[in-house]
């Protein structure tokens, strides 16, 4: 059975310009992803984004841990009314709030970019949450 309360999320959101999402996903990779992996990411990201789901599961094991961290829910210290731009490896991205984004981001893989670079919130498809941090 479908959970109407993500699809109402997606249908009552706006949509995030293409322009807008590719510098949010640059400044992501530039600075959340290990340097070895920037080309890799860069590349599904800007030029083959159907690729970037078959793929997506991989991304959290290209984190760089000197600025992402494993975190509960609880222990987000962000308004939970913040906006950002979800991307959930498939054709669309939202303008959503935290609120929204942590139940999107549940148990699929996702990343919510508050500030492009600073602060973004990367889900796993198992259930993990990682804030990537920059200042």
């Amino acid at each position: 059975m479908r959970n109407f309360k993500k699809e109402d999320i997606e249908n009552n959101s706006d949509s995030c310009d293409e322009t807008i999402l590719n510098q949010h996903l640059d400044k992501f990779v530039s600075h959340f992803i290990c340097p070895n992996r920037h080309e890799k990411w860069k590349h599904l990201f800007m030029k083959n984004r159907k690729r970037s789901y078959k793929n997506s599961s991989k991304l959290e094991s290209h984190l760089t841990k000197q600025f992402c961290f494993l975190v509960k829910k609880e222990e987000l210290h962000i308004n939970i009314e913040t906006m950002g731009v979800f991307y959930n490896f498939r054709d669309s991205s939202f303008f959503i709030s935290l609120k929204d984004a942590l139940i999107l981001g549940d148990y699929q893989d996702a990343i919510f970019s508050i500030i492009p670079g600073e602060l973004a919130i990367y889900f796993s498809h198992e259930g993990r949450i990682w804030l990537c941090k920059n200042k």
